[in-house]
């Protein structure tokens, strides 16, 4: 597949790129991957049906988390419907909350959707880059983190990610630092097929209903809560370390 604007790359690296000496690496480099185009092509593509197919694909190709960094204001009933029939086959589905700086887009919107909201990280890029103009007044406790002045927030807000300034693969044989919600969503899949692999418990239990809320309730007891209002933060910054926690 060939990837033409970088933005499935980007999102596939921080999930999965390849460990390698004195360069980035994904959460968990050794899963198994799927890139499956919706966007794109002679008209454009990302139509409901094109998604709501591909939601179906991956349930059926036995996927137990599927990324979503697209987002619209449009609650297409195709979406819905798929993305319910993931949810009771086991399948966690983790979204971009959408980046214009306002309500929650979906699918993040959605029931039993992980929406996912944006964060920067103070001193993590020169302030008078592009990404400077992410900062917000909206911080964590000790000051080290911010809320992203693009990222969408509400109610529907799970849990936030680093979504500024995030380096990642790009086309061909690079790497970029982008901005945005779709950064972050992948920051979280990441970090639960992780939490997913160390609990045998859930990643053997029978798929269903019960297991996608098992692995949803083991990635927001993953969250450090950094002080930000719930609208932005949700449940917080999931934490890698927690995982090893006893």
């Amino acid at each position: 597949m060939t990837d033409h604007d970088g933005h499935g790359s980007h999102c596939a690296g921080v999930i999965a790129a390849l460990e390698a000496a004195s360069s980035i690496w994904g959460y968990a480099p050794e899963v198994e991957i799927y890139g499956l185009r919706v966007f794109g092509g002679a008209d454009g593509g990302g139509y409901a049906s094109d998604i709501a197919d591909a939601i179906d694909w991956a349930v059926q190709a036995g996927c137990d988390i599927i990324s979503m960094s697209f987002s619209s204001e449009i609650a297409s009933s195709y979406i819905r419907s798929s993305i319910e029939k993931a949810t009771d086959a086991g399948v966690l589905c983790v979204a971009a909350a959408g980046n214009e700086g306002g309500p929650v887009r979906y699918p993040a919107k959605f029931r039993n959707v992980v929406g996912v909201s944006a964060l920067g990280k103070v001193g993590t890029f020169p302030g008078d880059s592009i990404h400077g103009d992410a900062m917000t007044d909206i911080r964590s406790h000790d000051g080290r983190f911010f809320f992203a002045s693009f990222s969408n927030r509400g109610e529907e807000i799970d849990l936030c990610a680093p979504g500024v300034a995030v380096t990642s693969t790009f086309p061909v044989n690079t790497f970029c630092a982008w901005d945005g919600t779709s950064m972050a969503c992948p920051h979280v899949s990441g970090i639960a097929a992780l939490a997913l692999e160390s609990a045998p418990d859930i990643r053997y239990a029978a798929r269903d209903v019960s297991r996608m809320g098992l692995l949803m309730d083991r990635l927001l007891g993953l969250c450090m809560d950094l002080g930000m209002p719930k609208i932005c933060q949700g449940s917080g910054l999931p934490r890698l370390e927690k995982l090893f926690m006893p």
